[in-house]
């Protein structure tokens, strides 16, 4: 007869932290090709300005926003290396090892 109609999962939220500053275009840039990548997700900036390789001061950034999202949110701390070359940097996805 009728068929339930199956409910999509809203699109999960992508939650950026970074050390990059706002002072060049990476933040630009990287939310620009999130943009092409994922448009249907919202992108949400927890913070840009942590202090170089400060993995305490991103973790009390990343503790107190993550119960305030909705569903299971894709956090991408980035923080640049700074012995690896410009525009290079690292990701950790959340549950997983960093690299």
């Amino acid at each position: 007869m009728f068929t339930r109609k199956r409910q999509e999962e809203p699109p999960r939220t992508i939650a950026l932290l970074t050390d990059f500053g706002l002072a060049d275009p990476y933040v630009g840039q990287m939310k620009g090709v999130l943009a092409k990548k994922a448009p249907a997700c919202p992108v949400v900036d927890i913070s840009h300005d942590v202090a170089p390789f400060n993995v305490v001061q991103a973790g009390f950034f990343w503790r107190r926003h993550m119960s305030i999202f909705h569903g299971t949110p894709f956090f991408l701390p980035l923080w640049t290396r700074a012995w690896e070359p410009a525009g290079k940097s690292s990701a950790c996805k959340s549950g997983n090892g960093c690299s």
